[in-house]
């Protein structure tokens, strides 16, 4: 996507004046790209690419603060061309070095390491390459992966073509998608399908597509990458991370969804399954960021405002009730500090502007992180406290997050090794990964596998 669109820069420009340096409202652009007037084609957003603005050409004025997902950590524009990161760590805009690595059950190839071995402690991928850019566990058994050459990667199962290279083959290590594409720049992986989004701003989906999840009008199943229906060229965020529906967010702050809908997780306030993307009931046009559940679906909005819609019977929703909405409602708390949310199988997480993590939703393998087996149909912060988070990720029972140090932590289920600790044992509350790394920067839960980057 050219990042000269003009509306698009008006709208994000407006957003990066009014942040301050105090970490209270960086978050909110997860789905931004900062204006860049000059290199159009330059991959410089917090989910589109992996570079930051170069600070001698770009309009970005000292002391704007940003939220790089692929970083992990707002990060602060400087004088001497760089970006301060609130992890204490310096950031130039050509930064791209990264490590992708995985743990967990290992079935069918999932943790890209040349074999089928669950690990409980973390291994690097096959070919121990250092410029991925942001990489996504699929809630099933695959992973998919972007480059900073904006290549796209995939292994594990390939069933109904979820790995989208062109045949149902599983694969232990990374191989590139069908059409050699260099322009992919965000990733999302379902249990039985895979989504991207390309820097002309266009949406893809492949794999599984009974319900119609690719969005291209049709119920046929594809090896490799399909445009949804619309052509749009205006999408900035893509969710399938749930099993058989997709969401998305535009640059005007609209929510569209497609797919599975009998648990009214499209939030078009109908329970019919849609072939092609329509949009949620409110027609708002200030949505942020968005997550895909198994059957649930969550969204923040630039408001800092968090909202839940689809299947709720262990409170995923997060409105105080077991009732599934059909249309977004607010979480019960009203708070205006959420900054990000994620959707897992049964259950979800977020994290507010003040670094704390909060859970809610089914809690029977202390997924919350609570330290309780108790269901939350509101908010719970987690137990130990923190005030130094800066991402989280639900998976299917558990959860993972990143503080500002660079540490990674999970909790919940640990079956197969997932949450990397070097034990299957369950854990109440979060726990350090097995090598206490501090280089840890993106995260991302799957079924029984996780994968993160580190920085190099």
């Amino acid at each position: 996507m050219s990042v000269c669109q003009s509306t698009f820069e008006t709208r994000t420009q407006a957003q990066v004046d009014s942040l301050t340096t105090s970490c209270s409202a960086e978050c909110f652009l997860e789905v931004a790209i900062a204006a860049d007037n000059v290199n159009t084609n330059r991959k410089i957003s917090v989910v589109l690419g992996c570079q930051l603005p170069d600070l001698y050409t770009a309009s970005i004025p000292t002391g704007t603060m940003i939220y790089v997902d692929e970083l992990g950590v707002p990060v602060v524009a400087t004088a001497n061309n760089t970006w301060k990161g609130l992890d204490g760590r310096t950031y130039r805009n050509d930064t791209p070095y990264r490590e992708l690595w995985a743990w967990g059950n290992g079935n069918s190839g999932r943790l890209g390491i040349g074999n089928t071995t669950n690990y409980s402690s973390p291994v690097q991928e096959y070919t121990s390459n250092t410029t991925w850019c942001t990489a996504v566990a699929a809630s099933s058994a695959h992973t998919v992966a972007v480059k900073c050459t904006g290549e796209l990667y995939a292994w594990g199962n390939n069933g109904n073509g979820r790995l989208g290279v062109g045949n149902t083959t599983n694969y232990s290590s990374p191989v590139q998608e069908f059409c050699s594409d260099t322009t992919w720049c965000m990733v999302s992986g379902g249990c039985l399908n895979s989504a991207g989004l390309k820097t002309d701003g266009t949406a893809w989906v492949w794999g599984y597509n009974f319900y119609g999840q690719i969005g291209n009008n049709s119920t046929a199943s594809s090896t490799s990458p399909k445009q949804e229906a619309k052509l749009a060229t205006d999408w900035c965020v893509i969710s399938n991370s749930g099993c058989l529906h997709t969401v998305a967010v535009k640059t005007s702050g609209q929510l569209w969804g497609w797919g599975y809908n009998a648990n009214k997780q499209l939030g078009d306030g109908t329970t019919t399954s849609r072939r092609t993307p329509v949009q949620e009931a409110t027609s708002a046009t200030d949505w942020c960021t968005v997550s895909a559940g198994s059957l649930h679906t969550v969204a923040v909005k630039t408001t800092g405002t968090l909202y839940g819609w689809g299947l709720n019977g262990g409170g995923q929703a997060g409105d105080g009730t077991a009732v599934a909405p059909s249309t977004p409602v607010q979480d019960i708390s009203g708070s205006t500090s959420w900054c990000m949310a994620s959707a897992g199988h049964l259950h979800s997480v977020g994290i507010k502007t003040d670094g704390t993590v909060w859970g809610w939703g089914t809690n029977d393998f202390y997924n919350v992180g609570d330290a309780t087996t108790v269901n939350r149909s509101s908010p719970v912060q987690e137990i130990t406290s923190s005030t130094t988070w800066c991402t989280v990720n639900a998976g299917r029972v558990y959860s993972g997050g990143i503080k500002t140090d660079g540490t990674l932590w999970s909790w919940g289920w640990g079956s197969c090794g997932r949450l990397g600790v070097g034990t299957t044992s369950n854990h109440s509350s979060p726990v350090q990964e097995i090598s206490s790394s501090t280089q840890w920067c993106e995260i991302s839960n799957g079924y029984a596998h996780t994968v993160a980057l580190k920085l190099y």
